[in-house]
Order: structure tokens, then sequence, then C-alpha cells
């Protein structure tokens, strides 16, 4: 199977699952008394990763070529500059731990993004 069919099925796998998100918790960090939760444990606190955001991570990784124009690649030097003052910043956060867990979200949802716009996406039959 070539490459390209591959990820195009890995990406119409993770919009097909989408809305029937399978979560996995893996830690739980009991908030602060400090804070307007005074102890109770809440959705926030929870870290998790959802199986969709690891078929994107495949999907990606199959389809992953280097970018051949230079537009691209300024636009890939960007967002490596974003994550990296985001990885920063998370280091800076009061739960970095949780921080990462969040910043994960928002790499798999930029990664989703970069799929959807993927020229090379087989959209006939």
């Amino acid at each position: 199977m070539k490459r390209t069919v591959l990820a195009s099925a890995l990406t119409y796998l993770c919009l097909f699952l989408l809305p029937w998100q399978t979560v996995w918790i893996y830690d739980s960090i009991s908030p602060s008394l400090l804070t307007p939760l005074q102890g109770r444990e809440g959705e926030y606190w929870k870290l998790t990763h959802y199986v969709v955001q690891f078929l994107i991570v495949i999907a990606v990784l199959v389809r992953w070529e280097t970018q051949k124009s230079e537009v691209a690649k300024k636009i890939m030097k960007k967002i490596w500059w974003f994550f990296a003052a985001m990885v920063f910043v998370s280091f800076l956060s009061v739960h970095p731990y949780l921080s990462g867990g969040f910043l994960f979200h928002l790499f798999s949802a930029v990664l989703l993004f970069w799929l959807l716009l993927d020229e090379r996406i087989e959209t006939s039959a």
C-alpha cells in the first residue's frame, strides 16, 4: 500500500472517530487549596490523551516528507519556534506537567490541521 493512501486512510479514520473519542487518563493532579475548587477534583486536573491524537501523530509520520517549497519551510520554522516558546512557557507555569499535557493537545490540533490542508490527501475513490 502506498504511503499516501495509508496516510489518507488514517486521516479519514481520525475524522470519523473524532466524535467518539476514547480518553486515556494517565494521571490526576490534586488542585491547591487556594483555587476556587478548594481541593475538589475536576476534569481540568486530569491528564489525558485521546486515542485520536495518537492516530494523528501516526498519520503525520506516515505522510512526512521534506517540504520542497521555501514558503512551506518558512511556515514550518515559525510553527516550531511557536512550540518551542510554548514549551518554555509551560515550564514557568504553576503546574508544568499539566501545561505539557495541554500543549500536546494543541500540538495534535495543529497536526490535524496540517493533515487536512495537505494537497496530497486522496479525495477520489
